[in-house]
């Protein structure tokens, strides 16, 4: 990865509400997923994190993940390998509770 984009994602993003789990080395969790892309996701949850890499399980889905940022019960993680496109828009027609697409330079 490119390091101006260390902590950015590329491309189409998508604003939802899509149940999922996070599971990391000290224990797993329930989240929401509120913002994906091919690159990463953003997830709301209760508990802070302890760990920087876990799996995140979601619809059908799976994806080894890398901690980027975490604050006020929010985080971000990096893919640790892409995510098709057809996983990108059957997540936003399964959890969109408004499908609003938009892209990643729009939102700096």
């Amino acid at each position: 990865m490119r390091d101006e984009l260390i902590g950015k994602r590329e491309g189409r993003r998508v604003k939802l509400r899509l149940p999922a789990r996070l599971i990391m080395p000290e224990r797993g969790q329930d989240v929401w997923i509120v913002d994906l892309s091919v690159s990463g996701v953003a997830i709301e949850m209760i508990k802070p994190l302890q760990n920087s890499s876990g799996l995140l399980v979601w619809l059908d889905f799976r994806r080894v993940v890398d901690l980027v940022w975490q604050e006020h019960g929010r985080c971000g993680f990096r893919f640790a390998r892409a995510l098709e496109p057809e996983c990108l828009e059957k997540s936003a027609n399964e959890g969109a509770d408004r499908s609003v697409l938009y892209a990643a330079n729009d939102c700096a």
